[in-house]
């Protein structure tokens, strides 16, 4: 999957505040940990902009705790890291991060499959059944 394809997507709301029918088509997935970081730089004044900003950083790093590795693209096919930085420089969705965190808690206590070739020794790792049910339920989110 290519990352502008994830943060492209869009999704009609009701209008805040609109008349009944008005609606706004937003694109959900660009609300990523860099620009919740970003937004909260706005007013440096607000008590709250340094505490929400490390929130998000930690964030981050809980999400790179729990996953290892996915199958996330550039736009130009090349595999994004899950390392802090590769998250913020590529403007993740906080959303996909989200449902990528969740995926990783629900797969606790999953029986994993063995590696191909350790004579059925369990090597932790998520089973590909896992990992495709894990990817099928954050796309179809």
């Amino acid at each position: 999957m290519k990352l502008s394809a994830l943060t492209n997507k869009t999704m009609v709301v009701p209008l805040p505040y609109g008349d009944p029918g008005d609606t706004m088509t937003t694109r959900p997935n660009a609300v990523s940990t860099s620009f919740l970081i970003d937004f909260a730089s706005l007013d440096e004044t607000a008590a709250d902009a340094a505490s929400m900003r490390e929130q998000l950083r930690s964030a981050v790093d809980l999400l790179c705790k729990v996953v290892a590795d996915w199958d996330l693209l550039d736009d130009d096919g090349v595999p994004i890291e899950v390392t802090p930085e590769e998250i913020l420089t590529h403007d993740i969705p906080l959303r996909f991060h989200l449902e990528c965190i969740r995926a990783a808690v629900a797969s606790v206590g999953e029986v994993s499959a063995p590696e191909p070739g350790k004579n059925g020794a369990s090597s932790g790792a998520i089973s590909s059944k896992t990992a495709t049910s894990a990817r099928s339920q954050r796309t179809t989110r």
